[in-house]
């Protein structure tokens, strides 16, 4: 049998209610929720992804994620070789002048349009769907311009020397090639890495952390060499400008 609890009996100081020895602690809510669950995210750790474009991405879907990406490439490859906008515009014309003259004549003959007859009943589709992802388009552009400005005004020196360099990798790339040559080898990217990634994920996990330490290392190294070379000119310099510092 286990030993009964002892509990306080210390008098409780003046004007402060009594509190109870046995009463637990509160527990203090994490700082960020967890990424996932499960232990292993999706898309080489996009967490931001979305579960339904993490699916997409790595084929979770073989069929849906085969429309997904035949159309993007379907119709990048039309606005490269058809002038879609023009046919757009030349099938408004059509549509737009046969239904005028449509109703035009029912108006006159019938005393009733024929095309106001057909018009469904009010019902606003692009709303909907606008009702339903707006929100999260919202918080999306709202995260995104937060990160931005993080960026911008240099809140971590490293992501903003980062951002740098890939806008200037992507400066040689537009000037290389074409935009749609990038898009169409981005998409390809995009549909083939993921499931790559998850495939051979403890592989690459672990030639990632092993070749960013020897990464490190070596900065490190050629950080003190150029440190070490400097100093002596250093030194020169602030002997040269201390009687100008000190006389301030």
């Amino acid at each position: 049998m286990s030993a009964p609890v002892a509990h306080s009996s210390a008098p409780a100081p003046s004007g402060a209610a009594p509190i109870p020895v046995s009463a637990a602690a509160p527990a203090v809510p994490a700082a960020h929720p967890p990424v996932n669950a499960s232990g292993s995210t999706c898309c080489a750790g996009a967490g931001s992804l979305t579960k339904s474009t993490c699916g997409l991405l790595t084929w979770k879907n073989p069929i849906e994620s085969a429309k997904v990406f035949f159309g993007i490439i379907i119709t990048l490859t039309l606005f490269k070789y058809v002038n879609v906008v023009s046919l757009v515009l030349y099938a408004s014309t059509l549509v737009l002048a046969a239904s005028a003259f449509a109703e035009f004549v029912g108006r006159k003959v019938t005393g009733q349009g024929l095309i106001s007859k057909l018009r469904p009943q009010n019902t606003t589709y692009l709303g909907s769907f606008a009702d339903t992802y707006a929100s999260h388009f919202v918080k999306f552009v709202k995260n995104f311009e937060l990160f931005l400005q993080d960026v911008i005004y240099s809140r971590d020196v490293e992501t903003t020397a980062k951002f740098s360099a890939l806008a200037f990798i992507f400066y040689k790339l537009t000037s290389w090639f074409s935009l749609w040559s990038l898009s169409v080898f981005f998409t390809v990217v995009l549909f083939t890495i993921p499931p790559l990634y998850l495939g051979n994920k403890t592989l690459i996990d672990d030639s990632a952390i092993k070749y960013s330490k020897l990464a490190r290392d070596q900065a490190g190294i050629h950080y003190g060499k150029a440190r070490t070379l400097a100093a002596p000119h250093l030194s020169k310099l602030d002997a040269k400008f201390a009687p100008v510092t000190n006389s301030g």
